[in-house]
């Protein structure tokens, strides 16, 4: 898809509302030690997710935009 696509949106919402509420609770006063670091990668999964997602898209509509040319 090269346009709006109320799926993809709603996934991203989801995944971004997701990354927020793992960095929330990942800086909170009240997690220390390991417990700490295990939001943190939860966080950054997250955050790797999103980006991979968006960077597959972006391949796809370059492909895309090849083929037509």
């Amino acid at each position: 898809f090269d346009s709006k696509n109320q799926m993809w949106d709603t996934i991203m919402l989801i995944l971004e509302h997701n990354y927020e509420i793992e960095s929330t609770n990942a800086i909170s006063g009240n997690v220390t030690g390991e417990k700490r670091i295990h939001l943190c990668g939860r966080a950054e999964a997250t955050k790797d997710l999103i980006n991979l997602l968006n960077s597959e898209r972006e391949k796809a509509l370059e492909l895309k935009k090849a083929e037509i040319s």
